[in-house]
């Protein structure tokens, strides 16, 4: 019988701080229904496939750093009434030109990424509005 229980005693293994963060985690994905660790890797890989692709095409990498904040569809569909496409580096570090392309590029991985795939439904409202930050891609 291969059915062994295993008594371990987590104190050994965990600090008491290790414990409290996993406890609040796993509170977290089962109370708020946040989406899990797996779901944001999804929608991560996607988002970076889709600025690559922007990059690609535009054949222009982007140097400025910028933050955009999407509302979905439960569909996975964006919003197009609901982007929200901000530099979020130094505004004198840069020129005109660099923020035009970084911004340009961010709209064009939005719509390779529309709609947004394998978003599970009743974890609507923790992926209904989301935010990332498009960096620099070497």
């Amino acid at each position: 019988d291969n059915s062994m229980l295993l008594n371990i005693d987590l104190n050994k293994i965990f600090t008491k701080e290790d414990i409290k963060q996993i406890k609040e985690i796993i509170k977290t994905e089962q109370y708020n229904f946040g989406l899990s660790t797996r779901e944001k890797i999804s929608v991560q890989n996607q988002l970076v496939s889709c600025y690559k692709n922007a990059l690609i095409q535009t054949g222009k990498k982007s140097i400025v750093k910028t933050s955009v904040t999407i509302k979905l569809f439960m569909d996975g569909i964006i919003d197009s009434k609901e982007i929200k496409i901000r530099v979020i580096d130094d505004e004198n570090k840069f020129s005109a030109e660099d923020y035009d392309i970084a911004i340009n590029n961010a709209k064009i991985a939005l719509a390779y990424c529309n709609p947004i795939r394998n978003l599970p439904r009743t974890k609507y409202q923790s992926w209904q509005n989301i935010n990332f930050v498009f960096d620099i891609v070497e």
